[in-house]
């Protein structure tokens, strides 16, 4: 599947790509869920974020499966940009141990296909 508006089922596909899930921590039976992919060095500041966010809703269908019970719709990818906050190890990099995490801003990128998804991470340095 190339286009993720067409998604229905979990994208765990993303997965694949390096992505990590994330769920909304909630009780509604609609929630959102996310796959995250993370650009950073110890060389920069800052860490980007690639998120792509869809909806969740949950169903209570007796004789579905886990599966069935769940469909998602795709809401968007966005940009999050996130400031390290550490201090200088020496002229070319930062100590991690220091860092302080602090989200910069989250922007909504005009992507909706998997293969600008995957150049878009190549883009910030990625693989595949």
């Amino acid at each position: 599947m190339n286009d993720l508006r067409e998604v229905q089922n979990e994208p765990e596909f993303l997965e694949k790509d390096g992505f990590i899930y994330r769920e909304e921590e909630s009780t509604d039976s609609v929630r959102w869920v996310w796959y995250e992919k993370a650009f950073e060095s110890i060389e920069s500041q800052l860490r980007f974020i690639i998120q792509v966010e869809f909806e969740m809703d949950i169903y209570d269908e007796p004789f579905a499966s886990y599966a069935e019970n769940r469909t998602y719709s795709f809401n968007g990818v966005y940009l999050i940009v996130v400031d390290r906050q550490m201090q200088r190890w020496d002229n070319r990099s930062y100590d991690e141990e220091t860092e302080i995490s602090r989200e910069i801003d989250r922007y909504k990128v005009n992507i909706h296909t998997l293969g600008r998804l995957r150049s878009l991470c190549n883009m910030l340095g990625g693989k595949k």
